[in-house]
């Protein structure tokens, strides 16, 4: 019986010994997931994802071949996994944007933009900048994040709040102008009431 009680109790600290090391793989496997997509989405903004090859990012993050593709099947993956979590991300928090006040949306629209921005600012440009072979990959997400940004340039048209008059202006206005206008001011420390400020002239009255 005792013999019995100390091999459990060997087992048992054993198994105490493996739970810490397993999270401490993990751990170790995460971080080197998020410095792949982090490399990856800089490369892409800098390069174009269609002229980044896997090497060179495998060379910067300066792990094994086997390694990357332990995280991702292929560059394409790779592309998803950047871009499709912060589509899902700006949908979300536009949806909760649904009961805001009318005269509340644009300051709620622009403060979403500065968490993406902040959040991650290469991928933010990456999801918004995307195109040619690699939208299909991101279309669906795209035109509902697109579709919801524009039920609330709606609200603000029929408010009679917005300078042009048109929530499709405004739409196209916001798509083409709002993260240039992030990365001009994004190191001055008046970055936040620069951007508002800027966004808020432009696109209402």
């Amino acid at each position: 019986m005792y013999d019995l009680v100390k091999d459990s109790d060997q087992k048992t600290e054993r198994r105490g010994i493996e739970q810490p090391r397993s999270n401490k793989v993990a751990r170790r496997r995460d971080r080197m997931r998020r410095e792949l997509l982090d490399v990856a989405a800089r490369r892409f903004v800098e390069k174009g994802a269609e002229n980044v090859a896997v090497e060179e990012i495998i060379e910067e993050a300066g792990i094994a071949r086997s390694t990357f593709y332990s995280f991702f099947a292929n560059k394409e993956q790779l592309i998803e996994d950047i871009a499709r979590p912060f589509f899902e991300l700006g949908i979300a928090k536009l949806q909760g944007l649904n009961e805001c006040k009318t005269d509340e949306l644009m300051e709620g629209i622009l403060t979403i933009y500065l968490t993406l921005w902040r959040r991650d600012a290469n991928a933010l440009l990456l999801s918004q900048y995307m195109g040619g072979k690699y939208f299909p990959l991101v279309r669906d997400l795209h035109n509902r994040f697109v579709d919801q940004l524009s039920k609330l340039f709606e609200r603000l048209e029929e408010a009679d709040l917005l300078r042009n008059d048109s929530a499709g202006y405004t739409a196209r206005l916001m798509s083409r102008t709002v993260v240039s206008t992030l990365r001009i001011y994004s190191d001055d420390p008046k970055f936040e009431s620069l951007f508002k400020n800027t966004m808020h002239g432009q696109l209402l009255k």
